[in-house]
Order: C-alpha cells, then sequence, then structure tokens
C-alpha cells in the first residue's frame, strides 16, 4: 500500500483497514505473514514533515533458532514515526549520533510505502534470538534429533577431534 504523501499536505487521515503483505513477502529469514496485518493508524500531514501513529496487529509464522520449528506468533505493537523530505536529510555519507527523539525519524521521497514500514517495524520488534519457548532444548550437535521430542542416544561430552590439541596443552599448563 504505496500513499502519495504529496497530495496529503496539512491534512490528517485515518487508516484503519487490513494490509494484504502477499505470501511470498517475508521481513526477514525465518518469518512470515500468516495473514494480512490489521493497522489502525493516524497519518498527519505539516508542511511536508508527516507524523504516523496507531498501533498494528500482524499474525506471523516463526521459525525457532533452537529446534528450527515453525510456530504461530501474533503481534501487537504501536507506532510513532515522523517522515521529513529525503532533501533536508543529510547529503552523502556524513556519520551522525542520533539522539533518542530521532530514533523515530525517517525520510521519504515523493511516497510512503506502508507495507515496508510494517515490514520494518514487525523485524524491530522481534527478539534478536526467536525461540518457540524459553525452555526450548534445540537440536542435537552431533544426529540433529529435536531435544524437546526426548533425549537422543549420542554420547556425552564428545569432544571435536580439532579441539584434542587444546587439550594436550591444557594437561600441560595445569596438569588436569
Amino acid at each position: 500500500m504505496v500513499i502519495e504523501l504529496n497530495k496529503l499536505l496539512n491534512q490528517t487521515v485515518r487508516l484503519e483497514q487490513a494490509v494484504a503483505m502477499g505470501g511470498e513477502r517475508h521481513p526477514m529469514d525465518g518469518v512470515g505473514y500468516r495473514e494480512p496485518v490489521a493497522i489502525d493508524l493516524v497519518l498527519t500531514g505539516k508542511d511536508r514533515d508527516f507524523k504516523l501513529e496507531g498501533s498494528f496487529r500482524a499474525s506471523l509464522t516463526l521459525t525457532c533458532h533452537r529446534c528450527l520449528r515453525s510456530f504461530e506468533h501474533t503481534l501487537e505493537r504501536k507506532i510513532d514515526l515522523v517522515f521529513i523530505p529525503r532533501d533536508r536529510m543529510p547529503a552523502g555519507e556524513v556519520d551522525v549520533e542520533l539522539a533518542d527523539k530521532d530514533m523515530n525519524v525517517a525520510s521519504y521521497l515523493d511516497t510512503l510505502d506502508l507495507r515496508q514500514v510494517i515490514d520494518e517495524q514487525v523485524v524491530l520488534a522481534l527478539p534478536m534470538k526467536i525461540l518457540c519457548s524459553d525452555d526450548c532444548k534445540g537440536l542435537c550437535q552431533v544426529c540433529g534429533r529435536d531435544l524437546n521430542e526426548g533425549p537422543c542416544d549420542c554420547p556425552d561430552g564428545r569432544v571435536d577431534d580439532r579441539l584434542l590439541v587444546l587439550k594436550e596443552i591444557k594437561k600441560k599448563l595445569f596438569g588436569a
């Protein structure tokens, strides 16, 4: 859903609808949309600046980083963003330290792609490590069995052969 901002100067528009993200659309690896994202947003234009406030609700399919199982998750977040014209942004590759008040500022040319904004907000809201549960045991490093389904028959304490040299050095240094 693309919004032409130059047609909304000094206006306020309420966006309350479901935004189809497309079945093939994935904001990042291991994350997919199960259904359209419900948005309730207000876009306010003042001069050439725009403020986007409100919330969204996304029904997602996530992949656990430990056991690689897919699971469903509903994400509800608030949005509070400011969009300023790209020509008011610093030119070139300028290193600028952002203050807290600047963390919700983005630039635009003539349009605002709402699907891209939602993708970005979904990625920012997800944890660095996606887990199906806090106590997920993951996969066995030897045989690949899902340890949430029960233990495997692999021996414990198996050491990678490439690390045996370090074990010998430890014996010489510490006598253990």
